[in-house]
């Protein structure tokens, strides 16, 4: 499963959150449609009403698990586009260095530079965890990734971990991650805060490579060689 939600609040353009995940989907959906045959069923979704409590993913994933469905991973765009090459662009939310302390340290040595695309998912991921990488590697894009505990997810220093539509997933049992720019942690625009949403705001190379990053790793977890 490959989702973004397309909804975003009332009074902002919302091109980073979550246009850029929207498009993300549509163009993996172009690119897996052209595949004669997928070994296992690829699923697409555009999700309503994320910013209203995850509703849509939720309706869909308490179905799925209500159906038995075997979902091998779900990986949710939520904000996609947004960068800074500046020092101390990047913050982390309270407790993340206890959760991931190597990858902070990295993050840390490098000067808090908010370049790299974030990928953060619940314990059963390892295998979509390393199939991200290699593709992010493979397109000269940095990525910050991990997979937490179960355990773990269940406390409040993980809060900040489960706040789109990923977490649906993951209460209903079933391997997801969310990947994102980390909103607010560096895009001053988020929610229209400090300033517009939109497109011009935006780094469309970035949003580029996190998607052929997807695109190879769902090729790659749906048994084809890219």
């Amino acid at each position: 499963v490959v989702l973004a939600h397309y909804d975003h609040i009332a009074g902002c353009m919302g091109a980073d959150d979550n246009a850029t995940g929207v498009a993300g989907v549509l163009e993996i959906a172009r690119i897996l449609s052209l595949q004669d045959i997928l070994p296992y069923t690829a699923v697409l979704i555009c999700a309503d009403e994320e910013e209203r409590g995850l509703i849509g993913s939720a309706a869909y994933a308490d179905r799925a698990a209500a159906n038995g469905d075997d979902i091998r991973v779900a990986m949710s765009f939520d904000m996609i586009g947004y960068t800074n090459d500046a020092t101390n662009s990047q913050t982390f939310p309270d407790g993340i260095e206890l959760l991931a302390p190597e990858l902070y340290a990295e993050f840390e040595a490098r000067g808090f530079v908010a370049d790299f695309i974030s990928a953060i998912g619940n314990e059963s991921t390892v295998e979509a965890i390393t199939a991200l990488q290699t593709y992010a590697e493979a397109n000269d894009l940095p990525i910050g990734a991990i997979a937490v505990a179960d355990a773990v997810l269940g406390l409040d220093i993980a809060d900040d971990l489960r706040r789109s539509d990923h977490a649906s997933f993951w209460n209903a049992g079933y391997p997801a991650l969310i990947i994102s720019d980390t909103a607010e942690l560096r895009n001053p625009n988020y929610h229209c805060w400090s300033g517009e949403d939109t497109l011009d705001t935006l780094n469309h190379d970035f949003s580029k490579q996190v998607v052929q990053m997807v695109t190879g790793a769902s090729l790659s977890l749906l048994g084809v060689d890219p």
